[in-house]
């Protein structure tokens, strides 16, 4: 059979204009302000749309050179790439890099079934946090990280085997700690309080449940709400981190409605948003351009932060996240 050339560049195009299409409805449902689950699933992926957007650019440039009719896909092509980038710009902020560390916390989901336990160890030896996090641990993972209490004496732990168990160490006593449970399916959220420098600290460890249906959605944006009005309630007073798998990005409507809207996202510091790339934080198995940051380190003042990163691979589907808070002058 005679390979025809031109009926392949017509089906081709057709194919891509298709795709075009589906992708600019897609990318419309991302950026509706609704709480609605359809409209949540798909707005975590704008860092995904920007390089996506200017896929089909470079495209409809090279269509344009022989059929003018593809100049209207370009331009469209161009707007999009702003919108996403405009999302992208506000993901970034500048920490007070020039202010002394009194804080270092490390977040780690350390995925319930990974048995790297080494991987922790290495990495927690690593960056030498003062508090860690782990969240989704068992007893199994409890049993096994035995030796951390050596170096982190105080310490809660919550070991649960549905991927919602929770620990805190730290290398400072802990105060007034305390499991709560802020909705009726009864995920835990530790409590704990220390004091650095005779300031006291209150820590909160939160994992909400992933918007998987109308249900969890209801339930993970319950535990957003309440996020923040501790985060208000501190404001100018106390000293409070908020720190999890919070199962939303920064470009989620939630996200926006609860943590940025209600605060004023100039005064809300989230670590991850100050991280020197968006690099992701989950699907950790996945190559870097497919993953999108589900992990929050949240403060306000009086707490600054000084710095952010990202931590290597330690065998879960989470990458660990670092921060350090310092007390304002």
């Amino acid at each position: 059979m005679k390979f025809d050339l031109q009926k392949f560049n017509s089906e081709f195009q057709k194919r891509v204009i298709l795709l075009f299409s589906l992708f600019i409805i897609v990318d419309i449902i991302a950026n509706i302000p609704s709480l609605n689950l359809f409209v949540d699933i798909f707005s975590h992926f704008k860092v995904q749309y920007f390089h996506i957007s200017i896929l089909f650019l470079i495209v409809f440039i090279y269509f344009s050179y022989f059929y003018k009719k593809y100049v209207a896909a370009a331009i469209i092509s161009i707007l999009l790439i702003f919108v996403n980038y405009f999302e992208m710009s506000n993901y970034c902020g500048e920490c007070f890099s020039a202010v002394q560390s009194d804080i270092k916390l490390g977040l780690f989901n350390v995925l319930t079934d990974n048995k790297h336990y080494d991987k922790l160890f290495n990495e927690i030896s690593l960056k030498n946090p003062d508090i860690v996090i782990l969240q989704e641990v068992n007893d199994v993972w409890l049993n096994n990280i035995k030796p951390l209490k050596n170096s982190f004496p105080y310490f809660i732990d919550h070991p649960r085997d549905d991927n919602f168990g929770m620990s805190l160490y730290s290398k400072y006593p802990l105060k007034n700690s305390d499991i709560e449970f802020w909705t009726d399916y009864y995920v835990p959220v530790i409590r704990a309080q220390i004091e650095i420098k005779g300031k006291a600290v209150t820590i909160y460890c939160v994992h909400t449940l992933p918007p998987v249906s109308n249900d969890y959605l209801s339930a993970r944006n319950k535990m957003l709400e309440k996020i923040s009005k501790i985060l208000n309630d501190a404001r100018r007073k106390e000293n409070v981190i908020i720190a999890g798998d919070f199962n939303t990005t920064v470009f989620s409507p939630a996200y926006k409605r609860f943590i940025d809207s209600s605060l004023n996202s100039h005064i809300v510091y989230d670590a991850i948003r100050y991280a020197p790339k968006i690099e992701g934080t989950w699907n950790a198995f996945h190559p870097p351009i497919f993953r999108i940051t589900l992990e929050h380190i949240l403060t306000v003042p009086p707490l600054r932060l000084k710095m952010t990163e990202i931590g290597n691979n330690i065998g879960s589907d989470h990458l660990p996240v670092f921060a350090e808070f310092a007390f304002k002058e």
